[in-house]
């Protein structure tokens, strides 16, 4: 990726840093779409998880931040607020099949903010991970069926149990 900054007629190529440093200061808006697109595209993950953490974006982006292999682009691109209405459950497939705890917490934290998933299948699938860590966000997360409280409140795992429990008395 060739990036060059042009200021009054004089033009420089910057390098990886400052390019980085460009997409985190891109400011939100449809102008800047395809310029953050074709950052999206870099093959460097610390440019594309830069764009992930953007506010706005255009579907087209967040469909291909949504099938990175990079887990840091992945747990950020769940936390964005245009990704919000994209997000569906291939996606959510995509992600928890790469067994990052920091993308899949990141699912769980705003699993309710999602306009296309199945919530109660990507609980589930969650669940049947059997990551007590996760079991735990799961736990703690004020908008956990109660029905799937139930079942962690006899976990195995105490933390896991108490948080469910506690869950349980404050609904």
């Amino acid at each position: 990726m060739e990036i060059k900054l042009t200021v009054n007629g004089k033009e420089v190529t910057v390098g990886i840093e400052f390019a980085r440093n460009i997409v985190s200061d891109i400011p939100d808006g449809k102008e800047y779409y395809g310029v953050l697109h074709e950052f999206a595209l870099s093959k460097v993950a610390a440019i594309r998880a830069e764009v992930a953490y953007k506010r706005c974006m255009s579907q087209e982006t967040v469909e291909l931040l949504l099938q990175d292999t990079n887990i840091e682009v992945l747990s950020r691109i769940v936390t964005s607020e245009c990704a919000k209405e994209y997000i569906t459950d291939k996606d959510i497939d995509h992600i928890i099949a790469k067994n990052s705890e920091d993308a899949i917490e990141n699912i769980i934290s705003y699993m309710d903010d999602y306009e296309n998933i199945n919530q109660v299948q990507t609980i589930e699938k969650i669940m049947k991970l059997e990551n007590e860590y996760l079991l735990l966000k799961l736990a703690d997360n004020w908008n956990t069926p109660k029905s799937v409280l139930k079942k962690l409140k006899d976990h195995k795992d105490p933390d896991v149990s108490k948080a469910a429990r506690k869950s349980l008395d404050d609904c």
